[in-house]
């Protein structure tokens, strides 16, 4: 019986260290057309047939005639269980790729979130990678492309994916799904700068770099307008969690007006995994936060 707990993307990382023998560019079958059994080739998922299955083949393709779809199963007593894939074995490189990019649909309920995360390493050692973070429902199919970065002059010789549903605090919720098809090398996107204009909404960005070691940058926007309190400061709370829900480290605790803002953390005395961060604004002395974030980060030695 395949072990569930390994089948989370938290265990992702403990992987790089198998590689295949294979010199191939392209992502593992990255257009899903290709099935094993219940899992498509080249990648492992959560599947724990006959007990349950929540990773499928999906005959609504952006192309071809497949695509994978991971949706959140209840395992019962009030638990649910989200869908993982990972590339398995790690797939070999031998240039540096620019970017990822592909095909999603989803239905994602309560604030649940996809990530994919992708790690490049080089002799077993993580030296760059991206995370994409999809938190909004779409009935049709829409494109994302995100930059890799290598922070180093060396070229890869492995690749690792991963893609889980999380919730934004604590278990997703059962229904919650993704339809994932044409995962492909790209060329990379050029990034524009906001950092001299005032934004009109909240967000938090994903870390960079991600996967790190030992230290990260955190940015993220207080809004001028059309947020809470419009222009008055807020008071903020940016909070770094392990997968077990432990805060781990607190970057920011203060009162803050709409700007554009990072913050750093240094990981050095943190365990080797994947982390949660999390941002959050109280507004007008309130209790409970008017705005709440969350997306996951992942420290490799």
């Amino acid at each position: 019986m395949k072990q569930l707990c390994y089948r989370l993307a938290v265990a992702v990382f403990f992987a790089l260290a198998f590689h295949s023998t294979s010199n191939a560019q392209a992502i593992p079958n990255g257009g899903f057309e290709t099935w094993a059994g219940a899992d498509p080739a080249g990648w492992s998922t959560t599947n724990d047939d006959p007990l349950f299955v929540n990773v499928t083949k999906s005959t609504d393709a952006h192309s071809g005639s497949a695509a994978v779809r991971g949706e959140v199963k209840s395992i019962g007593s009030g638990f649910s269980f989200p869908p993982g894939l990972l590339t398995e074995p790690a797939f070999a490189l031998n240039s540096r790729p620019a970017a990822i990019q592909g095909w999603y649909k989803t239905s994602l309920l309560g604030g649940d979130v996809v990530y994919i995360v992708v790690a490049i390493t080089k002799a077993d050692t993580a030296i760059g990678g991206t995370g994409i973070t999809i938190n909004t429902s779409s009935s049709v199919y829409q494109q994302f492309s995100s930059n890799i970065v290598v922070l180093s002059e060396e070229t890869p010789d492995s690749a690792v994916i991963s893609v889980q549903i999380s919730g934004s605090a604590g278990l997703p919720n059962v229904g919650s799904y993704f339809i994932l098809d044409d995962l492909a090398w790209g060329a990379a996107t050029a990034v524009g700068s906001s950092d001299n204009t005032l934004p009109d909404r909240f967000a938090l960005e994903q870390n960079y770099p991600n996967p790190f070691n030992p230290t990260t940058t955190i940015k993220y926007q207080l809004p001028a307008q059309g947020g809470v309190d419009g222009n008055a400061a807020n008071n903020v709370r940016l909070v770094v969690y392990d997968m077990l829900g432990r805060e781990v480290a607190v970057l920011v605790d203060a009162k803050q007006g709409p700007g554009n803002y990072e913050a750093k953390w240094n990981a050095s005395g943190a365990a080797s995994g994947v982390y949660l961060y999390r941002l959050n604004v109280y507004s007008g002395g309130s209790q409970a936060p008017s705005f709440v974030q969350s997306k996951l980060m992942t420290l490799v030695r």
